[in-house]
């Protein structure tokens, strides 16, 4: 079976964490995003996968080349220009003309097995299956319209006038019969739920849902990206967790997810839920709450850092005290970003 990943994007919601790498490229729980898309695609019996490749590509192609399921191959498709989703389908056509396939964000979290929504997809003769989950107020996206399993509508409803069926959230992985591509113009940025699945529905066509039975994340900006990261910590999603192969050590007052070669002085304290990246160390006397620590990166002795991002590579000066704040070099492409705090050969941004 066939597949694509979306992983094109710039990821401007979520600088300056994607200054440095594509969104996809990010780590969550030293995991990155797209390895975990790759995975869910595995599960769903996906051998053959299209990637599509545009902002820093150098920086998908590593993981997959570190993260790839075994067996399963993987073909890049570069865009010189963003196409948008249904524009990247279009462009990996070649790759997806035998039967049904699977499309997924390169940058989300989805607890489910996909053969679930191939299971919906074939039953139900739909042209397209989406999976969704239960709506959530404090998100603003399109919303997705569902009675009886069958996709009705997107978007709010017009002034004074109520909605049919039930409110959902598009999950960021469907199910697509080719023939939808027919509808794509080529080599142009062009939207999948606007303007193809809605003029699908114009016309009469078979959308169905298929309900997510597990835990959801997106990761929109790098205040989302802190906050969800470390709720995989909590208790509520420590199966999850489990499934992705991470281990969790510590208390429930200091939870913590190490990388390999973590460096933790006598006298380092944590407060909450943080990760350490590979290579990375906290000096002694340093106190660390709710924390993200890149790969190789120091905390050095007497600092205390709260609700902070460390990017890969920061040497923190001693004794730094930071609350809330995102820390990058003064190397990276950071000119067009404002609100960073030079320190040293740092610049930290508010998170």
């Amino acid at each position: 079976m066939n597949g694509m990943i979306l992983a094109a994007g710039r990821g401007e919601r979520m600088r300056p964490l994607t200054c440095r790498h594509a969104k996809p490229a990010l780590t969550v729980l030293n995991r990155p995003l797209l390895s975990h898309a790759m995975e869910l695609l595995h599960r769903g019996g996906v051998q053959r996968v299209a990637v599509n490749l545009h902002h820093l590509p150098e920086t998908v192609e590593q993981v997959v080349k570190d993260w790839a399921p075994q067996g399963m191959e993987i073909t890049f498709f570069r865009e010189e220009e963003i196409l948008g989703t249904a524009g990247g389908l279009k462009n990996a056509e070649s790759m997806l003309q035998d039967g049904p396939f699977l499309v997924c964000n390169g940058d989300f979290l989805l607890q489910m097995d996909p053969a679930d929504a191939l299971q919906t997809h074939r039953e139900s003769g739909a042209i397209v299956t989406l999976v969704v989950v239960p709506h959530r107020k404090h998100l603003s996206y399109t919303p997705v319209w569902v009675e009886d399993g069958k996709v009705l509508g997107f978007g709010e409803p017009p002034s004074g006038e109520t909605a049919r069926g039930t409110r959902y959230i598009f999950a960021g992985l469907h199910v697509i019969e080719p023939s939808v591509l027919e509808r794509i113009p080529g080599n142009k940025e062009w939207g999948i739920v606007r303007p193809v699945y809605s003029e699908l529905l114009a016309e009469g066509a078979h959308i169905a849902a298929h309900l997510a039975p597990g835990a959801w994340l997106e990761f929109g900006a790098p205040s989302d990206y802190l906050r969800r990261s470390l709720r995989l910590l909590d208790e509520s999603h420590r199966s999850f967790v489990k499934e992705m192969g991470i281990e969790v050590t510590g208390e429930e007052e200091e939870l913590l997810v190490l990388g390999t070669d973590v460096h933790i002085s006598d006298g380092a304290s944590f407060v909450g839920l943080s990760v350490l990246g590979d290579g990375a160390a906290v000096g002694k006397g340093s106190r660390v709450e709710r924390c993200i620590v890149g790969r190789g990166s120091v905390v050095s002795f007497g600092s205390e850092l709260s609700d902070c991002i460390l990017a890969d590579g920061i040497i923190l000066p001693p004794d730094t005290r930071l609350d809330h704040r995102i820390i990058m070099s003064r190397g990276d492409d950071l000119s067009d970003i404002p609100g960073g705090i030079r320190m040293d050969e740092l610049v930290h941004f508010p998170l």
